[in-house]
């Protein structure tokens, strides 16, 4: 039986990690500079904030999929196997 690191990668999985935290401190980036531009009344500053929270959110999102995607493979795999 091949090994599960053969099958679906150590790479899948820290890329659905990494596209994850990516994502989420890009959220909390566009937080912050969404809150600044309240502050300071700059609409440049909440709409760039509020694409960077948009672009985390979809990177997570991407994040999720590519996790389920490696559980998938690792579970065909081990159905496979037997």
């Amino acid at each position: 039986m091949r090994d599960r690191d053969d099958v679906i990668g150590t790479s899948d999985r820290d890329e659905s990690v990494s596209n994850q935290l990516e994502g989420k401190w890009k959220q909390v980036k566009g937080a912050v500079k969404q809150a600044v531009g309240d502050v300071t009344n700059d609409t440049t500053s909440q709409m760039s904030g509020a694409k960077d929270r948009m672009e985390g959110k979809i990177q997570e999102q991407y994040g999720r999929v590519k996790g389920a995607e490696a559980d998938l493979k690792e579970d065909y795999a081990r159905i496979k196997g037997k």
